[in-house]
């Protein structure tokens, strides 16, 4: 979930709210999964993140940190678990065309989306490029990528205003 919340207006509840889901939920998951020995040798995890983790908007702070969290996270969880030759990376994609950004988009004028995607072409994905990255981190064809944060779209710099 990624609410919009300045941060003078945060609250205990969204703080809770945030992390629970984008953060503590896979770390709840993934403990589960071990102590019931359901990740054999071989197994691949795969988070998904967010590049508002190093290009953070107006309002993201509690978004921005609890994928800057999950990002933390996987890395370590990569060399803990590489002994057991399971790997764990992250995808960290830029604005990815769902729901999400549908319901965050209408919170902005029309002129100002149309200015994005001008400005940043590269940063607006389709859900289905995300899913190739996943699907082929998680095959076997993947097994020299470990404890990698891999970043999906690009954000344009240095455009002049249009």
């Amino acid at each position: 979930i990624a609410p919009a919340i300045p941060a003078k207006y945060i609250k205990e509840t969204d703080i809770a709210n945030v992390f629970d889901v984008n953060f503590i939920g896979a770390v709840k998951l993934v403990s589960e999964l071990l102590k019931k020995k359901k990740l054999n040798s071989g197994a691949s995890l795969v988070f998904i993140s967010s590049e508002a983790v190093r290009q953070p908007y107006f309002g993201s702070a509690l978004y921005s940190a609890s994928k800057a969290a999950l990002e933390a996270y996987s890395i370590a969880l990569s060399k803990e678990l590489g002994t057991k030759k399971i790997r764990v990376n992250c995808v960290s994609p830029t604005y990815v065309e769902t729901p999400m950004l549908e319901q965050a988009a209408n919170t902005m004028s029309e002129e100002f989306v149309i200015k994005m995607k001008k400005l940043h072409p590269e940063a607006f994905i389709h859900a289905g490029n995300v899913a190739s990255v996943v699907s082929y981190l998680l095959s076997d064809k993947s097994v020299a990528i470990n404890g990698q944060i891999l970043k999906l779209g690009r954000f344009s710099i240095n455009i002049p205003e249009l």
